[in-house]
């Protein structure tokens, strides 16, 4: 606690009891510019948090026989298993089906562990937070970089699945550019955001673990929203189900609804406003809440 009030001393020039103090009078104009510095001054720092993202991905698969191909061969072994089980139950005779699947499960890897590991990203490095005097958000950052590195190792999968599929190459794919661009975006705002939640409440961590366990059966990973009839509404309010799908209609060929660019492009306005905010008001706080 001594480390954390230093740090938060050197930070600000003032009292830590002066910055709590001070944060409560603070308007929202105020805020949203604390924010923005703080996310600029992080986003700068993208070599930092960019190799201990990177080196935390190699921890992960070292001294292991095949390394980071595991992350390939679990990808393939849940849309194979996926495939075989769940084709004929949902009626899904389309010969695009497993790629179908295979995208899914991988856009829903990397949003799940966004938001799962989201919570606890200054948690985890709290130790370092204390002692090293770093722009905060470069831990969530951390976060967010090692899920990209998975991310693109196990969109390998998309590739070898291809071939099974139909599917024509076509300048509308194109459009699945800036539909994972948005992805990367959300993440931006949704992992510090929850991070800055699951420092204060420590059973956020807990609770978004129960509901992405639940959100992956309610959300079109690996079933069509065509084969709901009357209840296609489970999907249509999901928003989870608006980011799949503008990624995944333009790379099967097809169009993506309008309502799903109008709730994603909306969700990453108002989020990262909200998130900017909240950093900004609440940035002092969070290491005496560690």
């Amino acid at each position: 606690m001594r480390a954390a009030a230093k740090r938060e001393s050197e930070e600000t020039g003032l009292h830590p009891g002066q910055n709590l103090l001070a944060s409560k009078n603070t308007s929202l104009g105020q805020c949203l510019r604390s924010g923005i510095e703080l996310f600029w001054t992080s986003l700068l720092r993208w070599q930092t948090w960019w190799r201990l993202g990177f080196a935390d991905f190699q921890v992960a698969h070292r001294r292991a026989v095949i390394g980071p191909l595991w992350q390939v061969v679990q990808v393939a072994i849940w849309v194979v298993g996926l495939t075989l089980v769940f084709r004929q139950a949902l009626a899904a005779s389309a010969a695009n089906y497993m790629l179908y699947v295979a995208i899914g499960v991988v856009l829903w890897n990397f949003i799940s562990s966004s938001i799962t590991q989201g919570t606890l990203a200054f948690i985890r490095y709290a130790g370092l937070i204390r002692d090293i005097n770093n722009p905060i958000l470069i831990y969530p950052f951390r976060v967010l970089t090692n899920n990209l590195i998975k991310l693109g190792v196990q969109a390998s999968i998309i590739l070898l699945v291809w071939p099974t599929g139909s599917v024509v190459l076509q300048p509308a794919m194109l459009l699945a550019i800036p539909g994972f661009a948005l992805i990367i975006l959300t993440a931006f705002w949704v992992i510090p955001l929850l991070a800055l939640v699951g420092v204060r409440y420590r059973d956020t961590s807990h609770a978004f673990q129960a509901v992405m366990r639940f959100l992956f059966f309610a959300t079109p990973v690996f079933w069509l929203p065509s084969g709901l009839g009357s209840r296609d509404y489970i999907a249509t309010f999901n928003p989870l189900a608006h980011y799949l799908n503008v990624v995944r209609e333009p790379l099967l060929g097809g169009a993506i609804d309008p309502l799903s660019w109008i709730v994603v492009i909306s969700i990453t306005l108002v989020g990262s406003a909200i998130s900017l905010v909240a950093l900004g008001r609440f940035r002092r706080e969070i290491v005496f809440w560690l």
